[in-house]
């Protein structure tokens, strides 16, 4: 077999067996669409994303219901900032087993009017 294909042949192997990645996902603000249980939820035009380093029950176990409302009180304002896990190598965006990316976030819990202390 020449070499050529047999390069090719391991390219679209370990292609295809890699989750896809955004590159062009960037640190920032994005609007939350659902909250889909207390360690994960979509975000608009991004899709699903589970919280780096949490592992909360699922809906239906103990704590899950708890731990999803949790969740949802936290960005009850609909926006949430994103620090997206990124690998060392080559700094794009990492996804787990299931497809969803990863990100630490942060939420405004407050909404405060500067101008009318």
């Amino acid at each position: 077999m020449p070499k050529t294909l047999i390069i090719a042949c391991l390219a679209v192997a370990g292609c295809l067996g890699q989750p896809r990645l955004e590159p062009g996902l960037t640190d920032g603000w994005y609007e939350v669409q659902r909250i889909v249980d207390g360690d994960t939820l979509i975000l608009t035009n991004v899709g699903r994303v589970r919280l780096a380093d949490v592992d909360a029950p699922e809906p239906g176990e103990p704590g899950g219901d708890e731990a999803t409302a949790a969740l949802a009180e936290l960005l009850e304002h609909g926006r949430a900032y994103v620090r997206w896990v990124r690998r060392k190598s080559d700094g794009m965006p990492v996804r787990d087993a299931y497809g969803r990316l990863l990100g630490e976030i942060s939420a405004v819990s407050e909404i405060a009017d500067i101008r009318n202390p």
